[in-house]
Parts: C-alpha cells; structure tokens; sequence
C-alpha cells in the first residue's frame, strides 16, 4: 500500500523534503526496482540518468513548484537531482 501525504504549507521544497524523509525507503525501493526495469531492456544506468537529467530545466519552467519540490526530495534524500527526476519523467524515458 502506497502512504499518503498530506504536505501543508507553500514551500515546495521543504514538502520535498519532508516526502523524502517520509518516504526515503520506498524511494529507494522505486530507483533499484526502475535501474533493473531499464537493464532488462538494454538500458545503462549512466544513459538513462544523463536522459533524466534534461528534463530538469523542462519540468523547472513547465511547473516550477514540482521542480522545487524535487529538489527538496533530492536534499533530504541525498539522491542527486538526476535520479529523482528520472522516477517522474521514467515512462517518457521508457518510450524514447
């Protein structure tokens, strides 16, 4: 069962933040359990993560709070920024 989380508030980041504290197993679940879907079709992990990477400036102008928001999950998590964007922009990737 996937927790809900209820984030109060309009800082974005610090939201990140919390959601990766909250969430930092299942999280870390999520990255092993994408790097082994993406292997299993040919993938290497350093290809897919500079493909991730490029959404970064996308997703800061499409929706600047979600971007924070990453980023915040990225500072708690002490994950780059690279790896909790691929887990949102992952299907995108899987049909490249």
């Amino acid at each position: 069962m996937i927790p809900i989380i209820y984030l109060v508030g309009d800082n974005p980041c610090e939201g990140g933040r919390v959601h990766g504290e909250v969430q930092r197993s299942d999280i870390e679940q999520n990255l092993d359990t994408n790097f082994r879907r993406f292997a299993a079709i040919g993938g290497m992990p350093e290809a897919i993560l500079s493909e991730s990477e490029k959404w970064i400036p996308y997703l800061e102008r499409l929706d600047p709070g979600l971007a924070t928001e990453l980023k915040g999950v990225s500072e708690s998590f002490r994950f780059p920024l690279r790896e909790i964007t691929k887990l949102n922009v992952r299907y995108v990737l899987y049909f490249e």
